[in-house]
């Protein structure tokens, strides 16, 4: 490819990242505003809930949370690692187009190449795929995991805890049938 070529490359893969980052923080803003509705939902429903059929319906939401969870998790990871992706990509072509070479004549007096030296050091001594694979892996993406992970399992959790109350509900309805039947009899 000529200079040309490869510039017109560089600049579709730069608007590629910024596409791709863009998505991925508005994806991760919408699930994380679904996680938050729902959990104010099983809040509200374990405080208002009352009879067994309006708590077997609050059964549903656990779940939905951890369905939600889940989506998020993997939907944020794709676009993220499509950026990842990218940036891999723009790093060869700043290669190909010597952005990354040392400059002369500079009012610098390091004489850096034009891309930030922090980014030439971390995708250094690295393939594309191991650049990927060890930033989704780290900071921000680990995070983003650990919450979701999370979320899915206070969704378990919380279900486990809703089937307990419904089951001593059940216990008590069952009782005091049992009684009423007994106290009629007799």
């Amino acid at each position: 490819m000529d200079r040309k070529e490869l510039l017109c490359l560089y600049e579709a893969k730069l608007r590629d990242i910024h596409f791709y980052i863009d998505q991925h923080n508005k994806r991760v803003a919408f699930f994380i505003g679904l996680i938050v509705a729902i959990a104010t939902g099983i809040a509200i429903g374990t405080v208002q809930a009352r009879g067994i059929v309006a708590q077997l319906l609050l059964l549903l939401l656990p779940l939905l949370l951890t369905v939600v969870a889940r989506a998020a998790q993997m939907g944020t990871r794709r676009l993220y690692r499509n950026y990842l992706i990218t940036i891999t990509m723009m790093a060869k072509l700043e290669h190909d187009l010597g952005l990354d070479r040392p400059r002369t004549g500079s009012t610098w007096a390091e004489r850096e190449p034009y891309v930030f030296s922090d980014h030439l050091n971390s995708r250094s001594n690295s393939t594309s795929s191991a650049f990927v694979e060890a930033n989704l892996r780290q900071g921000y993406r680990a995070v983003l995991d650990q919450l979701f992970n999370l979320t899915r399992q206070v969704g378990w959790v919380v279900l486990c805890l809703l089937i307990l109350r419904l089951f001593c509900d059940i216990l008590v309805w069952c009782k005091n049938w049992i009684f009423c039947l007994l106290t009629h009899c007799l």
